[in-house]
């Protein structure tokens, strides 16, 4: 396949979701995870359902409402869609799908519905953890999800490079690049949409 081929294929595979009226839902773009980690990845949302709708997105910064988690799921999930086919064209980064973006995307945040929405004792134990991402990597082994070098690479530095920045390499991946972009429009240029009255509007 050429480039230019390969170019077309993701902007006709993304055609659809740019077209259509209503954007999807959290649970649809759960779907579209592939594989193993795709069936893993609903069944703890499943199995977790009530916490990850009550959950806010963050305690004052972003989405700071019920529900608010995920509509900042779901928000950083319809950037990564429509931006996609924009980024790799005029990135020209080694491919990676949008199943890995929006595998990475749904477990950036993965303590938020233990935190913001757990009852009193699982609150207790997201405590015992000595760092969030302790919490998030024995979440994704309880559920036998496997992570590439890419994916953990991703999920590190979603919220940036921080200490781990070298002047003289790269440090984030293109993949981490790419779902840091999605997460920082949402939290920081569209932190307060979308307004909860709005949620059950037929704008959805």
């Amino acid at each position: 396949m050429t480039r230019l081929q390969l170019e077309e294929d993701i902007v006709n595979s993304t055609n659809t979701a740019l077209n259509t009226p209503k954007k999807l839902i959290f649970s649809d773009y759960l779907l579209c995870i592939e594989g193993a980690n795709g069936a893993a990845c609903r069944k703890m949302y499943q199995d977790h359902r009530e916490k990850f709708e009550r959950a806010w997105g963050s305690s004052v910064k972003h989405q700071a409402w019920e529900w608010g988690y995920i509509d900042h799921m779901e928000q950083i999930m319809w950037l990564a869609t429509d931006i996609y086919p924009i980024f790799i064209r005029h990135c020209w980064t080694q491919p990676f799908s949008l199943s890995d973006a929006y595998l990475t995307l749904f477990l950036h945040d993965l303590e938020k519905p233990w935190k913001y929405a757990g009852t009193d004792i699982e609150k207790d134990e997201l405590q015992k953890y000595r760092t969030v991402k302790d919490f998030m990597m024995a979440k994704i082994a309880e559920y036998w999800i496997e992570l590439t070098p890419e994916h953990l690479n991703a999920i590190k530095y979603v919220h940036g490079e921080w200490d781990d920045y070298d002047p003289k390499k790269n440090v984030m991946n293109p993949l981490a690049a790419f779902i840091h972009s999605c997460d920082t429009m949402s939290a920081r240029g569209g932190y307060n949409f979308p307004p909860p009255w709005m949620r059950f509007s037929d704008r959805w």
